[in-house]
């Protein structure tokens, strides 16, 4: 062993040069990535029904898309949390080796699915950029209509007058 790893075990890091460790590291990093985009992928589920609800003008529907996609945001932000945890810990901690080239070394296997992986998640967040931009613009539709309408509410407040208590409301 090194002496830099045998300071680094010392110190209570981890042995990265070990193959098992820097394998189980290298399934932890890919298993957030998979978690990752499996999260993306229900935003963009999300956003996608978003669009019905959206241009039903459903108030109901609104909320709970609302409160669905805040929940999936966070936990996506976990997941982004934790690969940058694990990232960090083996770049920390692999004597100077770029984290492709440490799994290549380990297991090419884990190398091409780690590839994959990111290529996935690459497009996962392009399509959730697209569905989120498409999102804002009916959000920014629906409250102008919404003003719309308010303005023609509150125009036409003075022009009609509330019948009296003792007057029924239909003519007859």
């Amino acid at each position: 062993m090194s002496p830099e790893l045998a300071d680094n075990n010392k110190s209570g890091g981890q042995d990265l040069d070990s193959p098992q460790r820097a394998a189980e590291l290298a399934g932890e990093l890919i298993q957030a990535l998979e978690d990752g985009l499996g999260a993306l992928r229900s935003i963009s589920s999300s956003l996608t029904q978003g669009f019905e609800v959206y241009t039903k003008l459903d108030l109901d529907g609104i909320v709970c898309l609302t409160a669905n996609q805040q929940a999936l945001c966070s936990e996506l932000r976990f997941f982004i949390r934790r690969w940058k945890h694990l990232s960090s810990a083996i770049v920390e901690n692999c004597s100077n080796s770029h984290i492709s080239e440490l799994l290549h070394r380990i297991d090419p296997r884990l190398y091409e699915r780690m590839v994959s992986l990111m290529d996935n998640v690459a497009e996962a967040q392009a399509e959730v950029r697209h569905l989120n931009r498409i999102h804002g613009q009916l959000i920014r539709r629906s409250d102008r209509l919404a003003t719309i309408m308010q303005n023609v509410i509150t125009g036409a407040q003075g022009t009609y007058q509330r019948p009296s208590s003792g007057t029924p409301a239909t003519g007859a």
